[in-house]
């Protein structure tokens, strides 16, 4: 019987986290023709953070691994890869933004179903063909997109304090005009700044579009009450009519409580995706090997400040929320 899927979870091979033993998945891959469905969670670290120049080398063996073998698998239909970190291992180090690990990925995934990359690659770099400068171009070379892509997501640094927001947003509005069959697109991140006191604050955010419903959706879900401007609405727009001509887009945006936040794990627990990102929990609790603090009161969603619009509205607290696909076993 053929294997067509590969799961290594970070307690049982924590080990493979580092660039000499990811080289070991070369051969691993090559033997399975067949294979599917590909799952790497890994720790970024244990006992003490990876150095810059280790964090890089891990990053170009992977980026060699994906143009190598990920490439070579026609079968391949869903790939996850989720590099974590606990908070005991002293603050969580930012999230890595490797560029060409990053466009091997969107290299290596137009003939993908599923792709899942949390902080290890940037949204910013693997959708860097659709910044708008270069759309022209891309059209005179016919680029093919993601044609059979239905579940996205991945760690995007501009949303937390959407300074690069609208840009991002444009960019990935053009790529998913190329993802007839998509479903549901995440973007998502936190990230640990200091304030004028040198205070370390806690800023996150999750981009979601999703045609789950009767409509389709477009959520902003952030810490600084960001709305959906009027490009931005307007790629969007374009895209949701392209998919659905029948109904017009939902827009939507909604304030995260900062206590709700600790880490990356409770914004992880905002996603639609989080099945599919992470579909067994064992090994990937909040607080692995840390001691658990104190429950904290349940703060809710609350609507954002946004200007009222005929396709914007402030969210409910439950409004960012739907019943997600099931996880592909």
């Amino acid at each position: 019987m053929a294997v067509t899927s590969l799961a290594i979870r970070k307690y049982e091979g924590y080990h493979l986290s580092q660039a000499s033993t990811i080289t070991s998945l070369r051969p691993l891959l090559r033997s399975l023709p067949n294979l599917r469905h590909f799952r790497h969670d890994y720790w970024r670290g244990l006992k003490k953070d990876l150095s810059a120049s280790e964090r890089r080398e891990k990053a170009q063996t992977y980026q060699s691994l994906v143009l190598e073998q990920f490439s070579t698998l026609p079968s391949l239909r869903s790939v996850s890869i989720f590099e974590d970190s606990a908070c005991c291992f002293r603050d969580e180090s930012p999230d890595s933004r490797h560029v060409h690990l990053a466009k091997a990925f969107a290299q290596s995934s137009r003939g993908l179903e599923e792709l899942h990359l949390s902080r290890n690659i940037d949204a910013t770099n693997f959708f860097s063909d659709f910044v708008q400068s270069r759309v022209p171009p891309l059209k005179r070379l016919g680029h093919g997109g993601w044609p059979k892509m239905r579940y996205l997501s991945m760690t995007a640094a501009g949303l937390p304090n959407g300074a690069g927001l609208a840009p991002l947003l444009q960019a990935v509005a053009a790529a998913v005009a190329t993802m007839p069959n998509l479903q549901v697109l995440e973007l998502w991140s936190v990230v640990n700044n200091k304030d004028g006191n040198l205070k370390r604050r806690k800023q996150a955010g999750v981009f979601r579009y999703d045609r789950l419903g009767q409509r389709p959706r477009l959520t902003l879900v952030s810490m600084w009450g960001g709305t959906i401007d009027e490009d931005v609405r307007a790629a969007w727009t374009s895209v949701a009519e392209e998919h659905d001509s029948r109904h017009s887009l939902t827009i939507e945006a909604a304030t995260l409580d900062t206590a709700r936040i600790r880490g990356h794990t409770e914004v992880l627990g905002l996603l639609l995706l989080k099945d599919r990102i992470l579909p067994d929990k064992a090994g990937s609790e909040p607080f692995l090997f840390c001691t658990q603090p104190k429950r904290r009161a349940e703060n809710h969603l609350s609507p954002a400040a946004s200007t009222p619009s005929s396709s914007q509205s402030s969210a409910p607290a439950s409004s960012p929320f739907r019943t997600p696909p099931s996880s592909q076993q």
